[in-house]
């Protein structure tokens, strides 16, 4: 498997923007305290983005560390087949996120499988996508 079709570029790019904004902001923030001693609001902003960020942070460590392989991969595949979609540009982000969470549990039928590959063919299932009724289990 592919760094892409694992799913595993999709986790470290999630962990590393999180890890890095969680820990510029709150930076920033304090640097906002000595720039400008005036507006102390704003640096208090700063440290709580930082915070937001922090406790994504820990959340998608959790999450990612209670996966097997194979649903990290099908959840980065679900996001990425709809997210780059032009049906994903019209989806809300709870929407996408149910997806990726049902395609991580393995509750998403043959033909909503077919459906999401259909979207983005360029980016293969990561495994057999079970075969449409009727159809011939495909081999390979």
């Amino acid at each position: 498997m592919t760094d892409q079709s694992s799913g595993t570029s999709y986790w470290v790019t999630q962990i590393a923007v999180c890890a890095v904004a969680g820990v510029a902001f709150p930076v920033l923030g304090v640097l906002m305290f000595t720039w400008s001693p005036e507006e102390p609001g704003r640096g208090v902003l700063m440290i709580f983005i930082g915070l937001a960020f922090l406790g994504t942070l820990i959340y998608l460590i959790s999450s990612y560390r209670r996966m097997s392989k194979t649903q990290q991969a099908l959840y980065a595949w679900a996001i990425n087949q709809v997210n780059g979609s032009a049906a994903g540009a019209a989806m809300s982000p709870a929407r996408m996120m149910t997806i990726a969470s049902r395609a991580q549990a393995g509750d998403l039928t043959p033909e909503e499988l077919h459906a999401l590959q259909a979207l983005r063919p360029d980016v293969p299932y990561p495994g057999t996508i079970p075969p449409l009724d009727g159809a011939p289990y495909p081999s390979g």
